[in-house]
């Protein structure tokens, strides 16, 4: 099981940079905690367009966990079945799918980012990656 988590880890640590493909946003560096399921949803072709790993601030707004992207109809019934029912998959915005995760606090967080990379890896396998990405 170390193995896996390592896998998430190691993908926090890499320097990934992303934008929207419609230009909506420009290219920057993606917040770390969402390396890891980028890198998985570009592996299964989903064409990344946002994102954000949820960041606690002094509002009481509950951080939230997204990415936002398009997909093949074969490839979300496959995520629907995989993902824990912590995490919302819906489509908005016409065209993008959205995965979402709700936190209460840090350890609500990586608890469940921790339990989405496990049932990752085991149902879809592990993300191997480059460093240069």
């Amino acid at each position: 099981m170390e193995r896996l988590i390592d896998t998430w880890n190691k993908a926090k640590r890499l320097n990934i940079v992303r934008g929207s493909p419609c230009g909506t946003y420009p290219p920057k560096k993606l917040d770390s905690g969402v390396n890891y399921f980028i890198l998985a949803l570009e592996k299964l072709g989903c064409i990344t367009h946002y994102s954000c790993e949820g960041h606690f601030n002094k509002s009481n707004r509950i951080p939230q966990f997204y990415i936002a992207f398009e997909s093949k109809i074969s490839t979300i019934k496959l995520l629907k079945k995989i993902l824990p029912k912590t995490v919302s998959l819906k489509k908005e915005l016409g065209y993008l799918w959205v995965l979402r995760i709700d936190f209460k606090n840090y350890q609500d967080k990586n608890l469940k980012l921790t339990r989405l990379v496990k049932k990752w890896n085991k149902n879809i396998g592990l993300i191997y990656y480059d460093k240069n990405i």
